[in-house]
Formats: C-alpha cells, sequence, structure tokens
C-alpha cells in the first residue's frame, strides 16, 4: 500500500522477508529486566521501529539492524553492516573499517587537500585481543577516490553517548566491534 501511495523501497529489498525476520527477533528481544519487549514497549515504537526498519531498507537476519527496549520504545538501530548497505545504495563503491590495536605498527599521512591516508598498519596475529586504542574507516568513492577517518577509542565512546542508549547498547562492547570488523565481509 505504500508502495503505490509513492514510497520507495531499494532494488532487491523484501520487505515481507525482513518484517517476517524483524517479527521472528523480536520474539527474543528483551528488556533490562527481562521483560518481553513486545509487551513492555508501546505498540507505536514497535511499529515505527518496523517502518524505520523498512524505510531504510534494511533486514535484521542478515544484521543490518537490530531492536533495542529503551523504557517503553522499541529503537530500530542500524549496525555496521546496516551502515555500509546504505553507502554503498549511496554510491560509495567500498567501505572498509578496521581497529587499531596496542602494539599496531600504523602510520598515516594528511594529504595537502586534508585527507588523511592510512600509509601502513601492520597487526601481527599476537596482538588479537590486545587493548583497542582506536580504528578507522577507508571509503571508496565510484571514481576511486578515498577518503580515511580516524577516531580513538575515546571519540568513538563520546559518540556512541550521543546515540539513545548513551553508549550502554549490547553492540557498542569492544567484542561486538572486533565481531563486526574481524574480516572483510561483502554485502
Amino acid at each position: 500500500e505504500l508502495q503505490q501511495g509513492g514510497f520507495k523501497l531499494p532494488p532487491n529489498y523484501s520487505p515481507e522477508n525482513a518484517l517476517q525476520s524483524a517479527w521472528l527477533m523480536l520474539q527474543d528481544v528483551q528488556t533490562r529486566d527481562k521483560k518481553p519487549a513486545l509487551e513492555a514497549c508501546s505498540k507505536n515504537s514497535i511499529a515505527m521501529a518496523l517502518f524505520k526498519m523498512v524505510q531504510m531498507g534494511l533486514n535484521p537476519a542478515k544484521n543490518q539492524c537490530y531492536f533495542v527496549p529503551y523504557g517503553q520504545d522499541l529503537i530500530c538501530m542500524t549496525s555496521y553492516f546496516g551502515q555500509v548497505l546504505i553507502a554503498k545504495r549511496a554510491g560509495l563503491k567500498d567501505v572498509k573499517a578496521n581497529l587499531i590495536l596496542e602494539k599496531d605498527d600504523f602510520q598515516y599521512n594528511i594529504e595537502s587537500d586534508g585527507r588523511k591516508v592510512v600509509t601502513k598498519h601492520n597487526q601481527p596475529f599476537a596482538n588479537f585481543g590486545n587493548k583497542i586504542l582506536g580504528a578507522y574507516c577507508v571509503i571508496t568513492f565510484e571514481d576511486g577516490v578515498q577518503d580515511t577517518d580516524i577516531m580513538t577509542i575515546e571519540e568513538i565512546k563520546q559518540s556512541w553517548k550521543q546515540g539513545a542508549t548513551k553508549g550502554s547498547s549490547p553492540a557498542q562492547t569492544p567484542s561486538i566491534i572486533v565481531e563486526e570488523t574481524k574480516w572483510p565481509f561483502e554485502l
């Protein structure tokens, strides 16, 4: 019905499949005090969370988004994989993110146009499990130009505090970040 009214969905996106996946996953989502989210959260916030998922063209079965109860509200949060998918739909060719661990050999330059370019990142296997110092993301545009954003772990934690969960979401823990950035996934 929404599509007939002019609502645009991304190509190759099945809102039916995403909604079925979301409904199944929501059966297991609980609040902090272990109440089922479908009972504790308002029906309007559940509908809005599902609408946001469909509007953005995300599927929770593909780990592109997840649902977080926040008081009586259910929030649809976009995951790293969802952000990459959205960026690619907007015309970016590729997005790669990596952690910078303690004892890594990490170096970058700032070009004359202000862009940061990673010139070296040597991460021996022995460094896995070391303290996370930061992360960087390399974005490749359709014309091949690359841009890099580098953040310290303190900057990352501060940015998490800007969201609805104020940095306390289970997804905002270093173990989840490691899982999301350990291997180069293709979407």
